[in-house]
């Protein structure tokens, strides 16, 4: 396509009120904080313009060796089928936090390749599940958490 043909694209796509953000591997820090049920990228993968999709329209729990899911054991608090997990979208290349405990806080945290402390994200709410807004996960390794009431030491996942 020429540039006068691109031009011709984003013209139209702007009258009509067509709007994306692109995420891929570049979203970098721009994910960060974002809500992945309202944060959009551009999908050119299927050719032509491409479509704008949800960060969380792929996400997945990642497989790995470390637990990115964890239920809390304590029955005495009450929600002794909370769970907090670590979601992860490939195609945003981003991390958040979900549970089921919606009276509780959850997020999640990011830390850079080499270890140290990067960023962390609160939570979003709906009425059943609650989830934390992204962080980048591009290069980098995050982790779920969900701050248990009481005593108990917040319930975190594994790195990934």
């Amino acid at each position: 396509m020429t540039r006068l043909g691109v031009a011709a694209v984003l013209t139209t796509a702007a009258t009509l009120g067509i709007t994306a953000t692109p995420a891929f591997a570049a979203c970098g820090s721009k994910c960060d904080g974002k809500n992945p049920a309202s944060y959009t990228y551009l999908d050119t993968s299927v050719g032509g313009p491409g479509a704008t999709v949800l960060c969380q329209t792929d996400a997945k729990r990642p497989s790995v060796s470390g637990k990115v899911y964890k239920k809390l054991a304590n029955p005495n608090l009450g929600e002794n089928s909370a769970y907090v997990e670590l979601r992860y979208s490939p195609t945003c290349r981003t991390a958040w936090a979900r549970t089921n405990a919606y009276q509780w806080t959850v997020y999640v945290v990011s830390y850079n390749a080499n270890g140290s402390y990067r960023t962390q994200a609160e939570q979003v709410t709906n009425s059943t599940v609650k989830w934390s807004a992204m962080v980048n996960d591009a290069g980098m390794k995050a982790k779920a958490c969900l701050v248990v009431p009481v005593s108990e030491p917040d319930l975190c996942t594994d790195l990934y």
